[in-house]
């Protein structure tokens, strides 16, 4: 059973453990529309049966083997132009933790996480918003761990990478405590030092690759500007991309 760590500041206080559930951002939004809830409540669960990543697609996770959580913030500080911040600083937490095992752990833009062209960990950012102000935000992250078969070839998990299992329960409190680590430094406004610790574990960064958009074209991604926009510089010109206006071709 997830217990509250005793180590972090905001980040699972409390940990609200769901034995299985379809979505934890589903639930954990059901459950702060009826009642008042810390910021940095944890919502996890060991089941998830119907998780919901980017695009509409869905989280493959089996039962008992990996990180399914969603973790509820009020990031009333942060200016809704600099939203994409959350994504830079949950990716992060991610890179830094799996770091701790194994070097080689890239982001590929907006916020998946990728060890030598498979994917390990997802996030899902669902904003509350009400004027010009964030009222809250749920996080959903899915991080594969110790499943060591996936439907989908294109997924890995930590297990397989390091070739051992990790134990759960005992590694929860360092991943939250990696994930506050980032979240304070955007509370500090450390918006340079977020940016650039992105830039420096961006997929593909400063490397070309084929992309697609209206059409297929040959790139180099430079970076992303403030407002979370991937910048591709094709033919001498530096282009700027939104969220699914441009995909990664193989």
């Amino acid at each position: 059973m997830y217990k509250n760590p005793t180590k972090t500041v905001l980040l699972g206080n409390p940990v609200i453990y769901l034995p299985s559930c379809h979505s934890t951002n589903t639930r954990a939004a059901e459950i702060v529309q009826k009642k008042p809830v810390n910021e940095g409540a944890i919502f996890i669960t060991d089941h998830q049966h119907s998780g919901r990543g980017q695009r509409g697609n869905q989280w493959e996770s089996e039962p008992y083997k990996n990180y399914t959580f969603s973790i509820f913030l009020r990031p009333s500080f942060l200016n809704l132009d600099s939203h994409f911040y959350l994504n830079i600083i949950i990716s992060m937490g991610l890179v830094k933790f799996l770091s701790r095992y194994k070097d080689g752990f890239e982001v590929k833009w907006p916020n998946d996480i990728y060890y030598k062209g498979k994917k390990i960990a997802g996030i899902l950012i669902e904003n509350s918003i009400k004027g010009n102000e964030f009222q809250h935000c749920i996080v959903g992250v899915g991080l594969n761990i110790n499943q060591k078969n996936f439907n989908n070839e294109s997924a890995t998990s930590l297990s397989r990478i390091i070739g051992r299992d990790i134990d759960l329960i005992l590694s929860f409190e360092q991943l939250l405590l990696d994930l506050e680590y980032y979240y304070s430094l955007l509370i500090e406004g450390e918006f340079n030092a977020l940016l650039k610790s992105y830039h420096e574990k961006l997929m593909w960064m400063n490397e070309p690759h084929q992309f697609k958009s209206s059409s297929v074209f040959e790139g180099v991604i430079k970076g992303i500007n403030q407002s979370g926009q991937l910048m591709i510089e094709s033919n001498a010109e530096l282009m700027f991309f939104n969220f699914k206006e441009v995909e990664f071709a193989k």
